[in-house]
């Protein structure tokens, strides 16, 4: 049962220190929290901005996840999922990222970069986890169910896809939604055992 989670902006926090990059470029671009699906169109050259975000993506190691990601990670291994992380990246920057992976704890059974991550769902994929509207779009094309952080560049989606303010909303609502049907909470016993066996 794979689940593929997108790791900028569902793992952490990519788009803070994109916004700084591009102003430090000198591009007088609005804040991330206010972006939309164009937000470079007619400020930011191509060119310019895909090489910020290479730029951004070779630093992420200088960055902490987003509350929360050890938690909602676990409780999707405890469904008994096959976690795949996943991004847009050049595969230049594989052993980077996983090192970011490890070094911040974080749980994960593969990890696949693209240059679409649309290609990587088949009918194996039980839900995806992104934040991305053209990646959770395509999704519900397929129809696989899909999930996600909220954003003002995926809020037009509301109508279709149920969106997040934190993951510990997505973790919730994916347990409601998407849990197995034989799953249930984990004991005591199994929550100290996970613990230990962490540290």
């Amino acid at each position: 049962m794979a689940v593929f989670i997108d790791i900028g902006n569902t793992l952490w926090n990519f788009g803070a220190p994109l916004y700084v990059k591009l102003y430090s470029k000198g591009y007088n671009i609005l804040p991330s929290r206010l972006w939309d699906c164009y937000f470079t169109k007619g400020f930011v050259p191509d060119d310019e901005f895909y090489n910020a975000i290479n730029e951004v993506h070779e630093e992420q190691n200088n960055y902490k996840p987003y509350a929360y990601v050890k938690e909602f990670l676990k409780n999707l291994k405890d469904m008994g999922y096959t976690i795949i992380a996943t991004s847009n990246k050049s595969h230049e920057l594989y052993f980077s990222t996983y090192k970011w992976l490890e070094k911040n704890n974080i749980i994960f059974d593969d990890l696949i970069l693209s240059d679409d991550k649309r290609k990587l769902f088949n009918k194996n994929t039980e839900f995806v986890v992104d934040d991305s509207p053209i990646v959770l779009e395509h999704a519900l094309k397929l129809g696989i169910p899909a999930t996600g952080l909220l954003f003002n560049w995926n809020k037009y989606l509301m109508d279709k896809i149920t969106l997040h303010k934190t993951l510990k909303h997505c973790s919730q609502f994916i347990k409601t939604n998407f849990a197995p049907k034989n799953w249930r909470l984990p004991t005591r016993e199994s929550e100290n055992s996970y613990l230990i066996n962490t540290r």
